[in-house]
């Protein structure tokens, strides 16, 4: 009987280990797992997430998730992507960006191509900002990709790499971003 209590105890206590974990990450179907965890100032949060198959130096794809206390724009998403935005622009200036923002939620996804001066890789980004839920901070999902000049997309593949990351992010459940960052 004592062998039976210990089996069964050993097996709840995997499951719990188990379900303690982050769950898996997904963009494209393809599982991402946890890489990076950093340490802003202030409380804030930041997790990067890249393919099983790549590394956090040198990575392809990648999924952020972030919580930022910014009251300087009043944890308005909007505000944060209109600010994003402006940082892109500062820093790439033939760099363009979109921004859609939805009203009824308070939500805004903001998506942009860049590049460094030095040209070694050209990144898409996606990033979806809405309030965490005390209201006292934003949370973001974001989904990335580089390539070089020998793996970019041709116009129109980017053209459906886009619309698919956008919807993607307009339909990912922010409560798994909630649960991920605690916030």
């Amino acid at each position: 009987m004592r062998t039976l209590g210990a089996i069964l105890f050993f097996s709840f206590c995997l499951v719990q280990a188990a379900i303690a974990q982050d769950p898996s990450i997904q963009l494209d179907g393809e599982p991402f797992s946890k890489q990076f965890v950093g340490n802003p100032p202030n409380g804030d949060k930041l997790k990067e997430y890249v393919r099983e198959t790549e590394t956090f130096e040198k990575w392809t794809k990648l999924i952020g998730i972030r919580y930022q206390q910014l009251p300087g724009v009043g944890n308005d998403p909007k505000r944060v992507a209109q600010g994003m935005a402006q940082l892109v622009k500062e820093a790439n200036p033939r760099s363009n960006s979109s921004i859609v923002a939805n009203e009824k939620t308070s939500e805004a996804i903001i998506d942009f191509l860049t590049w460094q001066p030095t040209a070694e890789y050209i990144e898409f980004n996606v990033f979806r900002y809405a309030k965490n839920s005390d209201g006292n901070g934003v949370i973001s999902l974001q989904f990335a990709n580089r390539f070089t000049s020998d793996t970019a997309p041709t116009v129109e593949q980017f053209k459906s790499l886009r619309k698919t990351w956008l919807s993607q992010a307009a339909a990912f459940d922010m409560r798994v971003v909630h649960g991920l960052l605690g916030k």
